[in-house]
Formats: C-alpha cells, structure tokens, sequence
C-alpha cells in the first residue's frame, strides 16, 4: 500500500519497485515473486510496460541477494570460502573475507545502480521501447 500511495507517475512507480526490490533481499527468486506481482498493478496504473517491470525487478533481485549479509546465498558463500580458506591454512574467518569483498563486487553494485538510472530517468531500452 505504501509503494502504491507513493506511485503517481509512471517515474514514480519505477522508483517505488526499484525501492521494493532494493528493500525485500532475502532471495533472489522470493524478491522478483514478492515485488513483481505486488508492484504489477501499480506500474500498470501509471503505464510502466510488463518489460520495464521485468527489468527493474530482476536488476535489483540477484544483484541485491548476492551482497547481502543477510540472504539466502551467504550461507552458501560461507561454506565455499571457508572450504577454501581451511583449504590454504588461512586462519581468517570466511565472513570478514566475504565483507572485505564487497567493494569488489561490480556486477552487482552497477547493475543496481543502472536500474536506479533507468527508473529515474525514464529511459526505455531495446524491449522496453518496443512494449
């Protein structure tokens, strides 16, 4: 309700999916459910094609859940670099390498930060000036 009230504009609600997909993180594929069929109706009101909600929705799901500390992957990730670490004798525990990591992520941080653009501008690619 509270991302539909704030949906105006059809900028508005690329703003408001891209803030839902940016906020609920904890899965990748739970986050493009929750936000793609929450949103659906709103972007619809204000005229937002089904391709532009794909994407804002997709852009901020995966690259979202891969860098949270708090999300479905990390536990994955964790036992991957601890493996690795036990592995080589490093004596670091495998959540700081994950957090000093995180700078290094670039996929992730611009392609959100592409999403953000897109929704803010207005800006339609490809598909999404097609639709």
């Amino acid at each position: 309700r509270r991302f539909g009230s704030y949906a105006t504009s059809a900028r508005r609600a690329q703003g408001a999916t891209c803030a839902a997909g940016l906020l609920i993180f904890f899965d990748d594929y739970a986050s493009i459910l929750i936000v793609g069929s929450t949103l659906r109706p709103v972007t619809d009101a204000t005229g937002v094609s089904r391709e532009k909600l794909s994407y804002i929705t997709d852009t901020t799901a995966a690259p979202v859940a891969s860098v949270a500390i708090l999300s479905t992957w990390v536990g994955f990730k964790l036992s991957v670099v601890q493996q690795q670490l036990d592995i080589l004798g490093v004596d670091e525990g495998g959540l700081s390498i994950l957090i000093r990591g995180l700078p290094l992520c670039l996929y992730p941080i611009l392609a959100v930060g592409f999403a953000i653009i897109v929704a803010a501008t207005g800006r339609d690619f490809r598909p999404m000036a097609v639709a």
